[in-house]
């Protein structure tokens, strides 16, 4: 489970916070729309201990579905099994 915290669209910029599970651990990004790509981001620290981007490809996908559909929330919890 990630979630998706303080999220806000401007231009072509979509910035926002995550986390994983309910841990208060909180890394964050900024995508660009225009590029599909992260313009920076600066990871937890459990992604940081382990050398891993573990959530990004989910991010990514819940990035782009907010873009198909025109729909830019402040928050969002997405789960995988």
């Amino acid at each position: 489970m990630i979630r998706l915290l303080n999220l806000k669209k401007t231009g072509d910029l979509i910035t926002g916070d995550y986390c994983y599970e309910d841990k208060n651990d909180i890394g964050n990004f900024q995508y660009n729309i225009k590029n599909d790509s992260y313009d920076s981001v600066k990871y937890n620290a459990q992604d940081e201990k382990y050398n891993a981007a573990y959530g990004f490809g989910r991010i990514i996908q819940i990035l782009r579905q907010m873009v198909k559909y025109n729909r830019y929330p402040d928050h969002m919890v997405y789960m995988w099994y």
